[in-house]
């Protein structure tokens, strides 16, 4: 968190940015930053394999299992990075306040900026069961299970769960690049 905040600081700072730097200058230096990341959450989520439904792929209880056919359960760890892209940020949406030497700044809507999920398998958080003479399920099953799993998580929305502290990660941020340019205060309006 800290480097994003010193590149920031670095690139405002060589733009020219400074104390009474005009709403034009600010917004520009923004930009150049392109993705601000303020929250990552970390996702980790058990994937069940059977091969005897019809839908081979869920994310269910294990007690719930039955004796028979093919069977793997693989642990997914999935990481979501939420922020804004700061590209979007226009002259309307941000402003110096002389009286109060303040930028005030309206947000783009957060999104999510990176995602994905480890794809080296752990063989030892794996449990293959494969009855009667069944091949046992292989690395590529096994992977089409993790990239399954990784969709169905990306297909929920977080964004009520992390809304907040993508909001309060990016006022801390930007406040301290605010007030490295010599303003007293960010004001980020909804």
């Amino acid at each position: 968190m800290r480097n994003i905040i010193y590149i920031i600081t670095y690139v405002l700072l060589l733009t020219g940015c400074r104390r009474g730097a005009d709403a034009e200058t600010v917004a520009a230096a923004l930009r150049q930053e392109a993705d601000l990341v303020t929250t990552e959450v970390r996702i980790r989520k058990i994937a069940y394999y059977d091969s005897s439904q019809h839908e081979h792929f869920q994310l269910t209880d294990p007690s719930t299992w039955r004796v028979g056919d093919r069977r793997c359960i693989v642990p997914v760890e999935v990481w979501i990075r939420y922020g804004y892209d700061l590209r979007q940020l226009t002259l309307e949406n941000l402003r110096i306040d002389n009286d109060r030497q303040a930028v005030v700044v309206s947000l783009p809507e957060a999104k999510v900026i990176d995602s994905g999920y480890n794809h080296d398998i752990d063989e030892s958080e794996i449990v293959s069961i494969a009855t009667g003479l069944r091949d046992p399920i292989g690395h590529e099953t096994i992977e089409a299970i993790r990239h399954e799993a990784y969709e169905t998580v990306m297909r929920q929305d977080f964004q009520e769960l992390v809304g907040r502290e993508v909001r309060y990660n990016a006022e801390a941020v930007l406040g301290t690049v605010v007030r490295s340019l010599g303003f007293k205060e960010l004001i980020i309006e909804p």
